[in-house]
């Protein structure tokens, strides 16, 4: 999961990237690829997760920045979240890398601080 600094480095990449693009003389479809190669990359790393993972999406980080790109996907309709339900595309079940942690929920994209990860009903159970 990236952190904050990890952020700041993908939005100077996005930059660069978005001078590349205007530098080269080829059509959407090449920078898309581009772009798809970039995130593809099989070395992972927190900088690259900061990353937008579409081209569309990297268009936008590149004229807004990737925190305001992340934060506009985020916000669904009330009508989505209506047909579709509770929004909960921002995490993952997943295996812990600390041992004997167990399973989790992990974020799949940057959260910024304060917000609310899920709602969990509780069941209060009486002790006997």
């Amino acid at each position: 999961i990236p952190a904050e600094e990890d952020f700041e480095v993908g939005e100077e990449f996005v930059k660069n990237v978005g001078l590349l693009f205007q530098s080269l003389s080829v059509g959407n479809e090449v920078q898309a690829d581009i772009w798809t190669m970039i995130i593809n990359y099989p070395y992972k790393s927190r900088p690259l997760a900061a990353l937008p993972k579409t081209y569309d999406a990297a268009i936008r980080a590149i004229d807004v920045g990737i925190t305001q790109t992340e934060e506009e996907q985020a916000i669904h309709s009330l009508e989505y979240l209506e047909q579709h339900g509770k929004c909960l595309d921002h995490i993952q079940p997943k295996n812990s890398t600390i041992p004997h942690a167990g399973r989790g929920a992990f974020a799949t994209r940057f959260l910024p601080k304060g917000t609310v990860v899920s709602s969990a009903p509780l069941i209060h159970i009486p002790d006997r």
